[in-house]
């Protein structure tokens, strides 16, 4: 009847009446575990006094004990519901995540593939198992990935995650796949940086250059695109499109000083050495006024 108040008032007279009643002290743990988990620990950790041998109290204090922050607690107790029942997945999911929380992921792996076990199509064990192999840095989770997207296919936010994780093992042509069937023909924002990206990394200027228009479309008050761009243009010594595009990287954020020694280069390499020389009494100012700021990896891959 969702009367939670009154629900709890008759369990604690119950447990008044009756201090060994363990279920009422169970079903009064699980009232409070949404709306105040810190007070579901007294009767859950008295259900677990007065059943010592079920897993489900050491399971539910766990959660009173994770929402309350007190991970370390929570992890011993998901730990004794697993020994007492090795087969509850809900428990080794809750376990797993917890490590995956705790910096463990090599703990974390070990109970997702428990549940695996178990549930071989399991969606959260199945990223969880990926995000805990990414973590140890080992090679299996981009195939832990694909199978949890055969499983999934609709989780666009993880599969961005994936499409970063194939960048950075230069699987560049595995990302732009993943792209291509995240994007259904609609890409977004991130995806067309991200897309840049790995076209840059692979040297191709122009389809590179197309992307990050359509990008700049989407975003036209993007210093970072602008001036990624301008490089690019840089790269391929057309000075007149850099010294534009890195101009207009420099007007919505001056203080970078990658656009402006860009900008030289771009003067430079141009043969307009008065201009170059401008814009290096520019960094010199910028250098003056303020230590500068740490410059963005985006678009570094350019040589």
């Amino acid at each position: 009847m969702k009367k939670t108040e009154e629900a709890r008032a008759e369990y604690e007279r119950t447990v008044a009446l009756d201090p060994k009643m363990s279920e009422a002290y169970v079903n009064l743990g699980i009232i409070l575990l949404d709306k105040d988990p810190a007070a579901a620990l007294a009767p859950l950790g008295k259900a677990l006094e007065l059943l010592p041998a079920q897993s489900r109290p050491r399971f539910l204090l766990g959660v009173a004990e994770e929402r309350s922050g007190d991970l370390a607690k929570a992890a011993e107790s998901f730990e004794g519901a697993v020994r007492l029942d090795p087969q509850d997945s809900e428990t080794l999911l809750h376990l797993g995540n917890l490590y995956v929380r705790l910096k463990r992921p090599a703990d974390a792996e070990s109970s997702f593939r428990r549940v695996l076990e178990l549930q071989p199509n399991e969606p959260h064990a199945l990223l969880g198992l990926a995000q805990s192999l990414e973590a140890q840095r080992k090679p299996e989770a981009l195939d832990a990935y694909r199978k949890y997207f055969d499983a999934q296919p609709s989780d666009t936010a993880e599969r961005m995650k994936f499409v970063h994780a194939l960048f950075d093992a230069q699987e560049y042509d595995a990302a732009l796949a993943e792209l291509d069937s995240t994007d259904a023909g609609k890409p977004s924002l991130e995806s067309l940086k991200m897309r840049a990206d790995i076209q840059i990394a692979q040297k191709k200027w122009d389809e590179s250059i197309v992307t990050l228009q359509k990008a700049i479309a989407l975003a036209p008050k993007d210093a970072q695109m602008h001036g990624g761009l301008g490089r690019i243009y840089l790269q391929k010594r057309e000075f007149p499109l850099a010294e534009k595009e890195l101009r207009v990287a420099i007007h919505l954020d001056g203080k970078n000083l990658l656009y402006w020694r860009d900008l030289s280069s771009t003067f430079f390499l141009g043969g307009n050495y008065l201009a170059t020389l401008n814009a290096l009494d520019e960094i010199a100012k910028v250098e003056n006024r303020a230590q500068a700021p740490g410059l963005s990896a985006r678009f570094a891959t350019i040589n």
